[in-house]
């Protein structure tokens, strides 16, 4: 007999529900399920610190939403609250492009992104993903 741990959504029968989207946590199915993503274009005003940018989500809840950046011109994508790194090396440790990730969060209506940049104007694709409610 295969044993599971779940949680059922309000007024789903757990012993009898079978649709994965029946449940806020079945340990036979992921935990977060993608309803929602694309590719958001901002650009980064040069100097700046603290620039954000709004996205509408649709959802009619305040999903939980994860992302990642990709500066144009550049091949390596980064994750919120770091920096874009361009080089490395063990005596002179890192150097950065400007760009800094610094969060992406949402509300009841928005995705919200925020940026940072020491550098000049340049454009950020942000892929972003919204997660289902729980």
């Amino acid at each position: 007999m295969n044993q599971i741990i779940a949680i059922s959504k309000r007024f789903k029968d757990v012993t009898t529900a079978t649709n994965p989207n029946d449940f806020i946590f079945h340990s036979s199915y992921n935990t977060f399920k993608i309803i929602k993503t694309g590719i958001k274009t901002i650009n980064v005003i040069g100097n700046t610190d603290g620039q954000v940018t709004y996205h509408q989500h649709g959802c009619s809840f305040t999903p939980l939403v994860t992302a990642f950046a990709k500066e144009t011109g550049v091949e390596q994508v980064f994750l919120p609250n770091s920096t874009n790194v361009s080089l490395w090396g063990r005596k002179l440790g890192w150097t950065t492009t400007g760009i800094k990730f610094v969060s992406v969060e949402s509300d009841s209506k928005r995705i919200i992104f925020t940026f940072d940049n020491s550098s000049s104007t340049k454009i950020v694709y942000v892929r972003y993903f919204v997660l289902e409610g729980i």
